[in-house]
This record gives structure tokens, sequence and C-alpha cells, in this order.
């Protein structure tokens, strides 16, 4: 399947099942039942239907080790979708079901229930794949940005089938990024 509504960059994707889950550790990883003869590679994107998932770290000739989302090494770009201000997510090491979203200045006008999205930028997920809901907004008069904690759409507790997807222009993408960072 290749998908060209959701994003301006085609991607290819690959269904996969979970057969085996953490979300209690701080390092928290995923197997899926899919590897190198399926077409799973090192650095492949995992998402489900209500969100991002996590990365594929490892595989074997018939399972991958996927870097969970909740993982202190995660980050992810992000976006307001009433807007597109975007920032940077990362989860928090408590609650599986809740993150925490950098970068988003503090003029930017927020409220609670915004929708929180992928912003894009990278070649390993598409764009506009909806992730979660603000729960809470933390802005002090003389900070620069807002501290904003959401709450995940996806119940990663409960996630049994993904899908794995790669772009299939990210070596056109990532050529272009190499030749404007020589340029400037």
């Amino acid at each position: 399947n290749t998908d060209t509504i959701s994003s301006s960059d085609p991607f290819q994707y690959i269904s996969a099942t979970i057969i085996n889950n953490s979300v209690a550790k701080a390092n928290n990883y995923l197997t899926l039942d899919k590897g190198k003869i399926d077409g799973v590679k090192k650095g492949m994107g995992v998402i489900s239907e209500r969100g991002v998932i996590g990365i594929v770290k490892e595989t074997s000739k018939r399972y991958s080790m996927v870097i969970s989302i909740l993982h202190s090494q995660s980050k992810l770009s992000v976006a307001i979708k009433k807007n597109n201000h975007f920032g940077s997510l990362q989860w928090d090491g408590k609650s599986y079901k809740k993150a925490r979203i950098y970068d988003i200045p503090s003029h930017v006008k927020l409220t609670i229930g915004d929708t929180i999205i992928t912003s894009g930028f990278s070649h390993i997920f598409p764009s506009k794949i909806d992730l979660g809901l603000i729960s809470e907004i933390n802005t002090e008069n003389d900070d620069k940005f807002h501290v904003i904690k959401i709450n995940f759409i996806e119940d990663l507790k409960q996630l049994r089938y993904v899908n794995v997807c790669e772009s299939l222009s990210k070596n056109e993408k990532a050529a272009a990024l190499d030749k404007l960072g020589s340029i400037i």
C-alpha cells in the first residue's frame, strides 16, 4: 500500500502484529512478527491507526525489535494541528498514557484538547498523524516556551496491530537536505 492522502510524501506499509511489548520501564521496546524477509529494515517507522509507536532498531529474518515512543531516548518532531507550530515530543518516563511537548513558543495560543500531530519533518513518519490531545499547559510570564503535557490517543498497553512504514522518497529527501546543508 502507498498513501498519498495524509502526507505529501508517499509511504509504503507492512502490517505486523506485536508479539512482545513493555510500557513500564525507562526504555521500552516492542517485538514485531515481521523481519527482513518481509521487507522490514532498521530505521523504518512503526505506526498504528491512532499514533506513532516507534522506530525499528534491529531485524532478524522473521522478527523486528522496535524502540518504543515510550523510551528515554525517543524524540519526535510534532506540530499543533490547528496552527502548525512545531515542537518536540518526548516521553517523561512516568505514565505510558502521557508525554511532554517542548519548544512551542509562549506566544502561541493553545487550549486544552488541541490535537498534536506528526510534523512530517523527518522521512521516518508520514505527516499529520494524530498523536495526542493537550491535557495541561504551564507557562510562566517570563517563559519563552510553553510546558505542555499531552494524553496519547493510542493506548500503547492494549496495542496489538501496527504498520511498519517507509517513505518512498526518503533517499531523494535526504539528498536534498544534504545539498541544502552544504549551501547554507
